[in-house]
């Protein structure tokens, strides 16, 4: 599954990919500023634009940045859905770097944040599978995997393994 999808076939379908990713950009920035509302608010209309170029990458794309902009504004459930729409729709295109990234974040906020620590643990499964396959099990998405799968160890009270 670690194959990246072809860019769209038309240009004016690609220059809106690339204006869409660069607002997913600007937005991730809004929401670390400490702007969830705002941010919120402006991924709800990036999706919508990213829905409608029916190119599914950018669309998953558009979904996790929603989901991050959901959990921050405090709509854990509304997280959820996206985060696991985002995963799923990723791994049916063989994009198993975003559907790395869209379960990392479900490992948290599912089995954390939530209080499943299950679910969680499931999605921690999903997301090694997916990041092993991405070749990326190194980085930045490894230690957010390490991040997220700590959060959900202390939470099961394995206070040793959430510490390594």
């Amino acid at each position: 599954l670690s194959s990246r999808p072809m860019l769209p076939a038309s240009e004016a379908t690609r220059e809106e990919v690339r204006s869409i990713r660069r607002d997913i950009f600007a937005n991730s920035v809004l929401l670390r500023g400490g702007a969830p509302k705002r941010a919120h608010d402006q991924a709800l209309k990036i999706s919508q634009r990213a829905q409608a170029t029916q190119w599914p990458p950018v669309e998953n794309e558009a979904m996790v940045a929603l989901g991050h902009a959901q959990q921050a504004d405090g709509a854990a459930e509304e997280a959820e859905r996206s985060f696991s729409r985002s995963y799923y729709e990723s791994a049916r295109i063989a994009d198993d770097r975003l559907a790395a990234e869209a379960a990392t974040a479900l490992t948290a906020l599912v089995g954390d944040e939530l209080g499943r620590p299950r679910d969680g643990a499931f999605w921690r499964e999903l997301a090694v599978e997916a990041l092993d396959r991405s070749g990326r099990n190194s980085g930045l998405a490894r230690a957010a995997l390490l991040m997220a799968s700590a959060s959900l160890d202390y939470r099961n009270g394995d206070y040793e393994q959430g510490v390594e």
